[in-house]
């Protein structure tokens, strides 16, 4: 039995049900509960951006096997603005690194658009990934040889084609929306912290991918500067991108829609964060 919201895997007597059309649905939390309520037709009728369904991952070190990810289960939906949290250890990065395609499972299976993935050859996988997936992650992973410009551009100089942005003339646009208009001549070097993150940002959103995935992308600034990126995601999320935030700090979780937290390798809680 799985909640029809985010997905995760429910006990044999779920505290939350709800009632539609003669059937009933059943739901981990009271948020879940008041999500479908609000569209039941979404729900019962949409697909996921990506869903995990009862996902095992464990590392195989030679002599022994480390169990990663123990039976989880999770929906993202378009327009989410999703943090997953836990401790050091918790599964969250790994969560990422699969539904990133980035990493494949041990047992499970791991729906792209409905599309379910193992039956996908490494090509489709990375072709599924360049158009369909940014990635911000902590070390920002700008080239020092290259500008920001060219930083920004990388993911392009990779494909036959040029990107969309730049097929629409709006990559200056997208450098400009950054914040960084008057530093695109500028190594990584000569940038501050919060400069080549917004830069990392920017590289992820140059193919305008539909879903955006950042590995505690606020790790490595200060408080302020922080907020600022943050800021950055929430008008990104405005905009109708889907984005899923890796963290352990609660103070960038706060800024999410919604809330998933993860304990050696399982799903254990779903909540929204209810602006005033």
């Amino acid at each position: 039995m799985y909640d029809i919201v985010c997905g995760m895997k429910l006990g044999d007597k779920p505290t939350f049900k709800g009632l539609h059309k003669r059937k009933t649905y059943c739901f981990c939390t009271k948020d879940c509960q008041s999500e479908f309520k609000k569209n039941p037709k979404k729900f019962i009728e949409g697909t996921p951006v990506v869903e995990l369904k009862n996902v095992y991952k464990e590392f195989d070190l030679g002599r022994v096997k480390v169990p990663v990810l123990h039976d989880l289960s999770l929906k993202i939906w378009e327009g989410d603005f999703v943090a997953l949290m836990g401790v050091s250890g918790s599964g969250k990065s790994t969560a990422m690194n699969i539904m990133g395609l980035l990493d494949d499972v041990t047992k499970g299976k791991v729906y792209i658009d409905g599309k379910e993935t193992s039956k996908m050859g490494s090509n489709e996988l990375a072709g599924l990934r360049n158009e369909k997936i940014g990635f911000v992650f902590q070390q920002f992973n700008l080239l020092g040889a290259l500008n920001c410009r060219d930083n920004i551009s990388l993911p392009f100089f990779f494909k036959k084609k040029s990107s969309k942005l730049e097929q629409n003339g709006n990559l200056d646009k997208l450098i400009n929306n950054v914040g960084l208009k008057d530093r695109v001549e500028h190594k990584p070097l000569e940038m501050s912290g919060g400069e080549q993150q917004r830069a990392a940002i920017a590289r992820a959103l140059v193919d305008e991918p539909e879903l955006v995935i950042a590995d505690e992308p606020t790790g490595n600034l200060d408080s302020k500067t922080g907020k600022m990126i943050m800021d950055e995601f929430r008008k990104l999320n405005d905009k109708g991108k889907t984005l899923i935030v890796v963290t352990h700090d609660s103070n960038i979780a706060n800024a999410a829609k919604r809330v998933l937290h993860l304990k050696d390798g399982r799903l254990i809680s779903n909540h929204n964060n209810h602006k005033k």
